[in-house]
């Protein structure tokens, strides 16, 4: 009976293990969520150091977490319909490579010149501007990549591999966070770095 699970198993997962391709997706929207999600436990205490250093009014705390918060938001949802409409033109995977790369180097320079919470909002609106665009990408290659009668099996894994990677950032994040509030962003800029090496890596399955 187990052996007989196991097979049925291996034929539903089959249209994944068989395409490395999908699998490099897989491995990229694990990556990216867990980027995005990294600085976002601790966000509110490296904001309170801002905005304790520059005012000393802790009443501002709040409404400045949820302000950098939310125009990180609007900026990824802007960028999801840009890159959407651009891939059209130039194709996925360049753009893909190009979000992750540039969303590392963004993250990276929040670990390296943030002081204040004005340069945090710059550096948090590029950053969040290209990574809002490499989801959608990734979606789309996906469904490029895999056989209509499969796409259910292979957009239900990427849900999974999704959330996994939504609640891996967080406990990244926040057990870098011990090495200093700043590791935080250096995780996320390494995350996405990484991706964006295996993204590339993989344009002999193209």
């Amino acid at each position: 009976m187990e052996n007989r699970e196991n097979f049925h198993l291996s034929r539903i997962l089959s249209p994944i293990a068989d395409s490395p391709l999908i699998i490099t997706v897989l491995l990229v929207s694990f990556g990216v969520n867990a980027a995005i999600t990294a600085t976002v436990s601790m966000m509110p205490l490296f904001i309170r150091e801002l905005v304790l250093s520059a005012t000393g009014e802790e009443a501002l705390i709040a409404s400045t977490t949820g302000l950098v918060l939310g125009i990180g938001a609007a900026s990824s949802a802007f960028a999801s319909v840009l890159f959407g409409k651009l891939a059209v033109r130039i194709g996925y995977w360049t753009p893909l490579i190009i979000c992750m790369a540039a969303g590392a180097l963004f993250f990276g320079l929040q670990a390296l010149l943030v002081t204040t919470v004005a340069q945090l909002m710059i550096l948090r609106i590029l950053s969040s501007f290209f990574i809002g665009g490499a989801l959608p990408l990734a979606k789309s290659i996906i469904a490029l990549s895999s056989e209509k009668d499969k796409q259910g099996v292979v957009y239900g894994v990427n849900s999974s591999v999704t959330a996994a990677g939504m609640a891996f950032g967080p406990m990244i994040g926040s057990s870098v966070a011990m090495l200093g509030l700043r590791a935080m962003f250096v995780a996320s800029a390494a995350i996405l770095a990484l991706t964006s090496i295996v993204a590339a890596y993989r344009r002999k399955w193209a």
